[in-house]
């Protein structure tokens, strides 16, 4: 199993996002607190491959984990129907949330169906545009990449909690762009500040 790359990043304090190596990684859920799973793999634990599975042991001082787990099963095709499961989705989160418990939402690559849940909890729960919710989550996982049919049904998601930016809001965003150039400043540049997105898990695997 490979130790290379992000299988796992923190979206919001409460909130994981992941491929299915970050799920079948004891000591790393153990390791962050994550006690849900949100499995949108739509693949059953026997027919996913040894290769993807961890077999370092949790060295914590639990003898067991009980994590509760919301299956949702959708495939990674433009036409499938995802708007149906945000509301259960977001209960599920929700739920977790209030109860001080972390959820890591997981998909096979955690690159389009676990990322459009996690898009549309941010747009929900804190009222956020698609864009800025999607620019969020590729920050910190440049590897997203959402079927068309997703980004849509997020779009109509938008449309629907009225997070449309206006015309005028726009062309704010745009000025803002190209206002923000780095500086240069006594031989090295100054970054301008951005919105502050929470840290990536970094080097997530751990080594037995």
């Amino acid at each position: 199993m490979t130790s290379n790359g992000n299988v796992m990043i923190s979206v919001t304090d409460y909130l994981f996002l992941g491929s299915v190596e970050a799920a079948y990684n004891e000591p790393l859920l153990c390791k962050y607190g994550i006690s849900s799973l949100i499995d949108m793999t739509n693949t059953s634990p026997g027919l996913v491959p040894a290769n993807k599975k961890s077999d370092c042991p949790c060295a914590c001082a639990h003898q067991t984990h009980f994590r509760s787990k919301l299956n949702i099963g959708v495939d990674d095709i433009e036409w499938e129907n995802l708007e149906q499961y945000f509301g259960e989705i977001n209960a599920f989160i929700n739920g977790a949330r209030k109860m001080g418990r972390r959820v890591l939402v997981f998909s096979y690559m955690g690159q389009s169906r676990a990322p459009a849940a996690v898009i549309q909890h941010l747009m929900q729960h804190f009222k956020m545009p698609y864009r800025d919710a999607i620019n969020i989550v590729r920050a910190k996982r440049p590897k997203v990449k959402l079927n068309s049919g997703f980004v849509k049904a997020l779009c109509r998601l938008e449309k629907r909690l009225g997070l449309q930016e206006t015309d005028s809001a726009l062309a704010v965003r745009e000025a803002t762009r190209r206002a923000e150039s780095p500086r240069v400043s006594c031989g090295s540049v100054e970054e301008l500040e951005t919105l502050a997105v929470p840290p990536v898990v970094r080097g997530a695997w751990l080594e037995c």
